[in-house]
C-alpha cells in the first residue's frame, strides 16, 4: 500500500493520509496505519507512516504489523 514521511509522531495526520490516499490495486483502499521513527546509526531521522490495505494474520490472529512490536492503529472514519 505505500507510506509517506510525516515531520513529528501524528496520529491524526497519520489517519488524514490513509483515509484520503487511493485503493491500490492489491488490496483495495487503506484500513490501518502504523507510525514508525526511523533510526540511522542510532540518531531519530524520520517518522513514517506505512499503510495496509487489508488485515494479514498469523497463526495468534493479529494483525500483521503487531507481530514486529510496532504500533497499528485504525484510521478515523
Amino acid at each position: 500500500m505505500g507510506f509517506a514521511f510525516i515531520d513529528r509522531y501524528d496520529v491524526d495526520a497519520c489517519a488524514e493520509l490513509c483515509n484520503t490516499r487511493g485503493p491500490d490495486g492489491n488490496g483495495g483502499a487503506c484500513q490501518y496505519f502504523n507510525i514508525w521513527r526511523a533510526l540511522v546509526d542510532g540518531v531519530p531521522t524520520t517518522y513514517t507512516c506505512s499503510f495496509v490495505s487489508r488485515k494479514f494474520v498469523t497463526s495468534i490472529e493479529m494483525p500483521y504489523d503487531l507481530t514486529f512490536g510496532s504500533h497499528l492503529v485504525l484510521p478515523h472514519f
